[in-house]
This record gives C-alpha cells, structure tokens and sequence, in this order.
C-alpha cells in the first residue's frame, strides 16, 4: 500500500495506480489554492482512496480539477472531501470519475460535504461521472449545509455560548478526518480552527 500526503499543494499532473496497487491520499488545503489539474489512472483491480479537508476563510479562493480514469477491470475509487468555508472563501473542487470501456466491475464513489460557516462564503464543487462500461458500480453526492441557530440554541441552553457552540459543531463535522489523518499532517490540523473569527 502506498501513501501520498499533499498539504496546500497538488504537485503532480498525473499519477497511475499498478494493477493490484492500494493508493491511500491525503489532501489538506488551509490556504488559497489554484491547482492544475490532476490525473488519477487506476488499472486492473487498482484502489483508490483519496480523503480531503479544505478550511479557508477570509477571501481565498481553492479550485481543483481531479480526473480518476478507471482503466483496469476491478478497479475502485473511493472519494471523501470535507470542506468549513469562514467568512467570503470560495470552494470549487471538481472530482470526476471516468470509468472506460472494458473496465467491467469499476466501482467508484464520490462525496463532497461542505459546512459554510461565513456569511459570504459559497461553495460552487460539482461531482461528476462518465461511465462508458456495463456491470459497473459509480455513486456521487455532495450536500451543502450551514451551523444552524436551532443547534446553537440547543446548545445554549446547555450552557455553551455561541462561539464555543459554533466551535463544537464544526470540531464534530470533521473530526473523523483529525482522527484517521496521518502524523504528517496532525500539527497543521491541532492549530487550524483557533485561527479562525467565528460567525456572530
């Protein structure tokens, strides 16, 4: 199995998972970000794991272009971004999955969740799949959701102000992506959300 940790990067233009090869990535932007768009090329029962978490604010801008091309039979991609926009960001992260002729039993999934948490903020990511072979498995999704006042109500009345509220929720939407991510990227998510003004 191998590993590929990009933190407020995206360096290669094209990558290729061997045929039986596990590729597990890891992708953390806390910065604006323009990437050029990346490649992923996964051939027979090939597996792709690909886990994002974008937190900006201020005004920065993050755009991705990320093709996974399933090639080989078998082969399987798995997509999981997670994106807190503060204040103005913008978010357009564009993850499409191509499954070709001849790659019978290609499965890939696809979801993107993003929490708004600025006024501004505007998250404009599409999902997207080409599907050109029978007997295969593609599912995308993404949702778009903001801290809700009913929540932080509910909170309230257990004694949490607002800004410790807003805190705990966004704490709880990422939390599975701190828990799982590699030590290479802990130090960058211990000091990320106290550098953020939450909404009032």
């Amino acid at each position: 199995m191998k590993q590929i940790i990009w933190h407020n990067e995206i360096p290669q233009r094209t990558l290729e998972v061997a045929r039986g090869e596990t590729l597990n990535m890891w992708l953390l932007c806390t910065t604006a970000l323009r990437a050029e768009p990346l490649e992923i090329i996964l051939h027979e029962q090939a597996e792709l794991s690909l886990t994002g978490l974008v937190v900006i604010g201020k005004e920065d801008h993050a755009e991705s272009l990320i093709t996974i091309t399933h090639r080989g039979k078998s082969s399987l991609s798995r997509v999981v971004v997670k994106a807190v926009l503060f204040d103005s960001a913008n978010l357009k992260f564009e993850p499409r999955a191509w499954i070709v002729k001849g790659a019978r039993g290609a499965s890939t999934n696809i979801t993107i969740r993003t929490l708004l948490v600025g006024k501004g903020a505007r998250d404009t990511s599409i999902p997207s799949m080409e599907i050109d072979e029978q007997e295969v498995s593609a599912r995308h999704a993404a949702t778009i959701g903001r801290v809700g006042d009913e929540e932080l109500f509910y909170l309230q009345t257990r004694g949490i102000d607002r800004e410790n509220g807003e805190h705990l929720m966004i704490s709880g939407f990422i939390n599975d992506f701190i828990h799982h991510a590699p030590e290479a990227l802990q130090s960058a998510l211990h000091s990320l959300l106290p550098s953020y003004e939450f909404t009032k």
